[in-house]
């Protein structure tokens, strides 16, 4: 299996850092997934257009310890339920991962992140309002790589190490 092509990076999602934090010593990320699955339940969707998560840690002058910020997720729709006869847009179901105010980036070689999300489900008859998760009681992911230990019967899933790809900017 070929490597993703890596893909652009936009550092326009920045997080503004609060009064106290220094920029000196702050560092924005902006980390983007290419490939792999999005399971939630029995929704399994193969990631066929980037998600994009920019955030930062920044740094408290008087204490030196880093804080982790969200800046912003992008994500387009996926398709949950083709329409009926096919119909992809009035029957169609969509779900839209949206950040859900859960995240921490724990200071670790590894690299692991707890992300809270919601998933907007979407169609006319929805509107825009259905939500698994919210803001107050989000669906909380705790990002890492790895293999995974599953029950029985279930395959284990190796994951690769997140790696920095472009230091511009620093």
């Amino acid at each position: 299996m070929a490597a993703d092509p890596i893909p652009t990076f936009d550092f326009a999602d920045c997080p503004v850092l609060p009064a106290k934090y220094v920029k000196l010593g702050s560092t924005c990320f902006n980390a983007v997934v290419t490939s792999g699955r999005f399971a939630l339940g029995k929704f399994d969707q193969s990631i066929t257009s980037p998600i994009r998560m920019t955030f930062a840690t920044a740094l408290d002058p008087e204490t030196q310890l880093y804080t982790p910020i969200f800046g912003k997720m992008r994500a387009d729709k996926m398709l949950v339920r083709p329409g009926i006869f096919g119909d992809p847009i009035l029957s169609a179901v969509y779900a839209k991962p949206e950040y859900a105010g859960v995240f921490d980036q724990p200071v670790s070689p590894d690299y692991k992140l707890k992300l809270g999300l919601k998933i907007r489900l979407t169609n006319p008859f929805l509107g825009g309002t259905c939500l698994i998760g919210d803001d107050s009681n989000p669906i909380t992911l705790n990002l890492t790589t790895g293999t995974t230990s599953p029950p029985a019967g279930t395959a284990p899933i190796t994951g690769v190490p997140a790696k920095i790809v472009v230091k511009a900017p620093p």
